[in-house]
């Protein structure tokens, strides 16, 4: 796996709203798979999840993180992996609200929704399918 940071191609295909599934590690040393959303921002993936999700416990316990973004129409994705460095609070829901406007194109809808959590993660590494047709890839 190539070391970030990630090329330029990398970076503007992780702007675009796109279907990702996180991986984080339970307890038990088995893998947990979600779809999310997601922003990225000078190699840091930022994630909104609610304050009793077990991948934030998950994440946690093991701030270890695998992040595939993917796209359809060719079929190609791009992975990341990378570490947890930073999860706070988000009880004004600001961040979830700028993800939701990037999503869905509105304030996030659940506004009595205070546990709200962002979890930054650093990446680290990166792999890509489907890119052939990128020069720089």
């Amino acid at each position: 796996m190539p070391r970030a940071p990630l090329p330029l191609w990398a970076e503007r295909y992780l702007t675009q709203p796109r279907d990702a599934v996180l991986a984080t590690m339970r307890r038990d040393g088995g893998p947990a798979a979600v779809p999310c959303w997601y922003g990225y921002s000078e190699g840091q993936v930022f994630l909104s999840m609610g304050g009793r999700a077990k991948r934030l416990e998950n994440i946690r316990r093991d701030p270890r993180v695998a992040l595939s973004v993917l796209a359809n129409d060719p079929p190609r994705h791009l992975s990341l992996t990378g570490l947890a460095i930073a999860i706070r609070a988000d009880p004004d829901l600001e961040d979830i609200d700028v993800l939701s406007q990037h999503y869905q194109g509105c304030e996030w809808h659940e506004r009595g929704s205070t546990e709200m959590t962002t979890v930054v993660v650093k990446v680290h590494s990166w792999i890509a399918f489907g890119f052939d047709e990128i020069a720089d890839h």
